[in-house]
């Protein structure tokens, strides 16, 4: 039994997204946090949805 990467299409890698999907095939899972609220965010993203800061 061939234990092979499941195939999907390739995201769409945004320059605010871009140091998650080059961890991600580091197979690293990795995070961005607010400096405002110290809540992760998930999908990265320029700002704080909450706070619209950086």
């Amino acid at each position: 039994m061939s234990e092979d990467k499941p195939t999907r299409l390739a995201p769409i890698v945004t320059p605010d997204a871009k140091f998650f999907w080059e961890a991600a095939d580091r197979e690293e899972l990795v995070c961005q946090r607010s400096r405002a609220t110290g809540e992760f965010l998930f999908p990265p993203r320029p700002m704080c949805p909450d706070t619209h800061s950086v």
